[in-house]
């Protein structure tokens, strides 16, 4: 509130972060809607606080079971890595040693296998 009603005066103050301006003698009636914007203003920061707070918060809780996911993913994928080599080794030994006793469908069978085996070791 002021009396010195100028519009230089009055950018200067919203300048500083007023958020009205009224000028003296004042009416209730005046004055009334601009304590209730002030009062919905200051509702609305405090809930935007307490809204980036909870943002924060859940932005680091995503952020450690991200971490968690690729913890597991990592250990998974490296314990998965040994029992495919398995599989892939001693299927290239089975189609070395036996190629002639295997039907044209199990040689099929059993380069898919080998195959199959490598691709997956590659992801």
């Amino acid at each position: 509130m002021t009396g010195e009603g100028t519009t230089a005066t009055a950018v200067e103050v919203m300048k500083t972060g007023a958020l009205d301006y009224t000028l003296k003698p004042f009416k209730v009636s005046v004055i009334l809607p601009v304590l209730s914007r002030a009062l919905a203003v200051r509702r609305l920061r405090l809930e935007n606080a307490e809204l980036t707070k909870s943002l924060l918060q859940r932005t680091g809780e995503l952020e450690a079971a991200n971490k968690d996911l690729e913890s597991f993913s990592s250990s998974a994928s490296h314990d998965l890595r040994g029992p495919l080599r398995a599989i892939n080794g001693f299927s290239a030994i089975l189609l070395e040693d036996n190629a002639s006793e295997l039907s044209p469908e199990g040689h099929t069978l059993l380069t898919t296998v080998i195959s199959t085996a490598k691709q997956m070791n590659k992801h």
